[in-house]
């Protein structure tokens, strides 16, 4: 009896944290400790998913064969914190974007392997959260009401509950390649028409935050679904590898060269363009960082102190990131944990490649992990507590199995 209702409280509670994870934004302290609401139901969790395990009489922690990449990003995170000139700060990080994520990764998986939850319903929660985002984004645009960032409304940009347009893309754009995968392989009528008027829901709501980032990257995904449908398996699977290997080694090859992309001017705290520029000002002031801390980099919250201090170039705009994935990484958790985070992807991909059949729900989520890199070239795809959860979700959905 209790067992049962352990399973049942865990099926919700997981549920409503993946609907509630975008709620990180309401906080509070207690004493001299800051805390979320998302990080009280990651814990609640937890507690739960322990208590659940007791009660089976089961003490196994559950495994997969990506642990010891996942190790090395940990222990890499642990390193920065030597490094970071702002430790309250990058312990702050660590926990909510490294330790309370891949806590709800090994719940995950456990209780998918357990037959507690399903795939269809962490993918619903994923769903849920981004279809009410996207509501009060239209509501925002359409209305003007309940709006969070004076900035974007001035510009008339869906931002939901975040600070940032950017953000509400960030968060959406993977889940559209949810979807999408679940319709290449289910064909009852109802359920199609369900999937597509999210699909045309999600898909207004990035266009209203006119992200450039997150248009293009959707409609790569757009691209390679409809691929999927008319090219042969084998030819798609060595397009994908090669794409993935120019894609990292592409971005060294422009990153070494970027200062002779980089606009001169001769004041950099006074604008001098638009957002491509003031990311190449970025890419260049990071790099010259990186030559100086090449293994450790910043440290985790350690970049917007240093680079706002020394190393900014032709904009000064006190940035948080790089605002480019392999920059994020490497500036935050080292070169380890830039490595770390990319052999974890090579193996996803490696993976859903070897797989017996070209199946939409691995196509679900690796599309989902190619809008997260396409979007990444130029913006932040993991630095938040919502983005960092959702990222753990899709290797969960996609290494639950791996025992």
């Amino acid at each position: 009896m209790r067992e049962q209702l352990h399973k049942k409280l865990l099926k919700s509670l997981i549920f409503l944290t993946l609907v509630c994870s975008p709620l990180y934004v309401i906080r509070w302290q207690y004493s001299f400790l800051p805390t979320t609401l998302l990080e009280h139901l990651i814990i609640l969790t937890l507690l739960l998913w322990i208590a659940y395990r007791i009660s089976t009489k089961d003490y196994l922690f559950p495994r997969t064969k990506i642990d010891r990449l996942t190790a090395l990003l940990m222990g890499a995170c642990v390193l920065s914190l030597y490094q970071t000139p702002d430790l309250r700060g990058g312990v702050g990080i660590f926990k909510a974007y490294f330790v309370e994520p891949l806590v709800v990764y090994y719940i995950v998986i456990d209780l998918l392997r357990k037959n507690v939850v399903t795939q269809r319903l962490i993918v619903g929660g994923l769903v849920l959260a981004s279809v009410w985002l996207s509501i009060m984004g239209f509501i925002q645009v359409g209305f003007g009401w309940f709006i969070v960032s004076p900035h974007e409304a001035y510009w008339n940009r869906a931002h939901a509950v975040f600070n940032s347009a950017n953000a509400l893309a960030l968060f959406i754009g993977p889940v559209i390649a949810l979807v999408i995968g679940y319709q290449l392989i289910e064909n009852k009528k109802y359920d199609r028409l369900v999937r597509l008027g999210i699909f045309t829901i999600l898909l207004c709501a990035i266009w209203l935050t006119k992200s450039t980032g997150a248009l293009i990257a959707a409609s790569c995904l757009i691209i390679l679904f409809l691929s999927v449908q008319f090219l042969p398996w084998k030819i798609i699977k060595r397009i994908s590898v090669l794409a993935l290997l120019a894609y990292f080694i592409g971005q060294l090859v422009f990153l070494g060269f970027v200062s002779y992309f980089a606009p001169a001017v001769v004041n950099p705290w006074e604008r001098s363009g638009g957002t491509e520029k003031i990311r190449l000002c970025v890419w260049e002031g990071t790099v010259n960082l990186l030559k100086e801390n090449p293994i450790l980099g910043t440290g985790l919250s350690g970049f917007k102190e240093l680079y706002s201090s020394k190393f900014y170039t032709c904009d000064a705009e006190p940035l948080e990131y790089p605002h480019n994935l392999i920059l994020n990484f490497w500036t935050e958790t080292g070169l380890l944990g830039m490595l770390a985070l990319v052999g974890i992807i090579l193996y996803l991909f490696l993976t859903a490649f070897n797989a017996s059949s070209a199946g939409g729900v691995n196509w679900a989520i690796l599309g989902g992990i190619i809008y997260w890199l396409i979007h990444g070239l130029v913006d932040v795809p993991y630095f938040k507590n919502d983005l960092s959860l959702s990222f753990w979700i899709f290797l969960a959905l996609s290494f639950w199995d791996d025992a």
